[in-house]
């Protein structure tokens, strides 16, 4: 039976006032029917004794379209969130962490809940030089920043980390969201290149040397 007619019939019946029942019913909307989300009230009149009932439709239709499209983006959010390869660390604008991905916390070998009660500057052990209230003054203008730190573990262990960091909305505020990808590997190449680089410079220092040497006895023989 449709609900409408219920609650009226309830209320007509009983005197009792309803109020906020959910109901499915199509209705006309332009030049078709569609299903429309109502939130039906009912409430009793007297009207020159006679018994009547108040009928209230509130058409909710649109406002549970965008609780399930905040939802489906959450939850969207969420797998993109735990499915990515580097750590994701959401932070307030003071710097509590607020939220991180199991990568952050593999990294790290600290639980969510423990990374949840510390700060950045708990899991950072440099920076390039710029005060981290220079990074959010640059964050809340609407400037990304990347730059190059170190995170260092729950049992000491220190790794170079790239973060990118931009400012979001979280929960109806500001935050920031930093994404630190794991460079261990790339400054290891690097710190290898330099000392072969190092090796060949003082390699052709030595040959100069030799060849200057080897002028200079040919000059006095």
């Amino acid at each position: 039976l449709c609900p409408v007619r219920l609650a009226v019939e309830d209320t007509f019946n009983t005197g009792r006032s309803r109020t906020r029942i959910e109901a499915t019913l199509p209705l006309k909307h332009g030049r078709h029917y569609e299903e429309r989300h109502l939130l039906v009230s009912t409430t009793p009149l007297s009207v020159s004794r006679r018994r009547m009932v108040l009928l209230s439709l509130e058409d909710t239709t649109e406002h549970r379209r965008a609780r399930e499209a905040l939802r489906e983006s959450e939850a969207r959010y969420k797998t993109l969130f735990e499915s990515a390869a580097d750590a994701m660390f959401i932070h307030d604008l003071e710097g509590r962490i607020l939220d991180v991905n199991h990568v952050a916390c593999e990294r790290l070998g600290y639980s969510r809940e423990k990374l949840l009660g510390m700060r950045v500057l708990d899991i950072e052990v440099q920076r390039d030089g710029t005060s981290p209230s220079q990074h959010i003054d640059r964050l809340k203008e609407g400037d990304k920043i990347f730059l190059e730190t170190a995170h260092v573990s729950s049992n000491g262990s220190v790794m170079p980390v790239e973060i990118s960091c931009r400012v979001i909305q979280y929960g109806g505020d500001q935050a920031v969201l930093s994404i630190a990808r794991d460079i261990t590997e790339r400054k290891r190449v690097e710190h290898a290149l330099q000392r072969v680089n190092r090796l060949l410079r003082t390699i052709s220092e030595c040959n100069e040397a030799l060849v200057r040497a080897t002028n200079e006895a040919g000059l006095l023989s």
